[in-house]
């Protein structure tokens, strides 16, 4: 009997004690963690500590990279997406970045992007790629449409005249540059390098101005310096410079042609403004709609520049709402909002 009452007071207690439990997990309210949000940040890479090893008896010091944990934001120009995988030139990098698409973002996408646009996404780290995680945007990269193999070389004339450079005028960085010493001395300038400043002194009668290796300053007559789309940069021991460098600075007359620039002595005109609209017109030709007033619709505040991956070329990339710079010829049409032909867009 004290084995029956034991029993009935232990089942009590456990009824007791489970009614309690059940009354607690009612009142919790359990918040769905989603693993894709828009609102998610990328965080930073963890990577090991440096291993200590020896090295011929002495202890030397290496970083062995662990692997990657969280996010990274990648943006580069779209070349493919097949297999679900989205592949990827990225800046600076000789290889395209694979990203596999295991959720089908970008293919529900795909209507939206073009081979060449540029692309920002988010993505995951993963055992050999990378998992697109979320597309943050896109926009139409209007570099002008010059293989990599064939950009290595870009033909300069100066008043007809073909110039003859020891390094070729070429793209860095997306970025149209032309060697120095060689086009300047062509147009008949002094051109003096300073070692200790690491600059570069031009003069031409009345004309002056000085550059500095890695610094966007470009003087004009001294006076206060602006920025162009890239900084002078060496490459194989000579100078180069953004090809708008010689309308805005020394203003000589440019022409492209077939990706041929032509230098010349005559007058050129300056367009500057933000980016109202972008249409692709097919074969290459692209027309921006520039406007010094972008909260504005009033179009004799717009100016419409006529673009060519033939005839332009574009030291920047264009979106709306951006400002920029573009050289044109000096006359334009009479229509409002008046029409012009874009030679280098920076």
């Amino acid at each position: 009997m004290k084995k029956i009452f034991s029993l009935i007071i232990i089942g009590l207690i456990l009824v007791s004690g489970m009614s309690a439990f059940a009354d607690t997990t009612e009142e919790v309210t359990i918040t769905p963690v989603l693993y894709k949000t828009t609102e998610v940040m990328p965080v930073p890479v963890l990577i090991s500590e440096p291993v200590p090893v020896l090295y011929d008896g002495t202890p030397v010091l290496i970083s062995e990279p662990a692997a990657k944990v969280g996010f990274e934001v990648i943006k580069g120009l779209i070349l493919s997406y097949e297999n679900q995988t989205l592949s990827l030139q990225v800046e600076g990098k000789d290889y395209p970045v694979t990203i596999y698409d295991k959720d089908n973002a970008f293919e529900n996408e795909l209507n939206n992007f073009k081979v060449n646009d540029s692309i920002e996404v988010i993505a995951e780290y993963g055992e050999a790629t990378f998992y697109l995680y979320d597309i943050k945007g896109v926009t139409p990269v209007l570099y002008d449409v010059i293989p990599t193999l064939i950009a290595s070389r870009i033909n300069v004339y100066y008043n007809d005249e073909i110039i003859d450079f020891d390094v070729n005028a070429q793209k860095v960085n997306g970025v149209t540059m032309i060697p120095l010493r060689a086009t300047l001395e062509k147009m008949g300038y002094k051109v003096e390098w300073k070692q200790e400043t690491s600059s570069v002194e031009i003069s031409k009668g009345a004309q002056w101005t000085s550059i500095k290796i890695g610094e966007n300053r470009y003087f004009k007559n001294k006076m206060a310096p602006r920025p162009l789309s890239a900084a002078p940069t060496i490459v194989d021991g000579r100078a180069l410079v953004p090809a708008e460098f010689f309308t805005v600075i020394l203003s000589k007359g440019v022409e492209v042609e077939n990706g041929i620039l032509k230098l010349s002595d005559e007058n050129m005109a300056i367009h500057s403004g933000y980016v109202k609209e972008v249409s692709f017109v097919g074969e290459g030709k692209i027309i921006i709609t520039i406007t010094s007033d972008l909260a504005s619709d009033e179009i004799y505040k717009q100016t419409i520049i006529h673009t060519s991956s033939d005839t332009t070329f574009f030291n920047t990339e264009v979106f709306n709402g951006k400002v920029i710079n573009v050289i044109t010829p000096p006359v334009m049409t009479m229509s409002i909002p008046g029409q012009t032909s874009g030679i280098i867009v920076y």
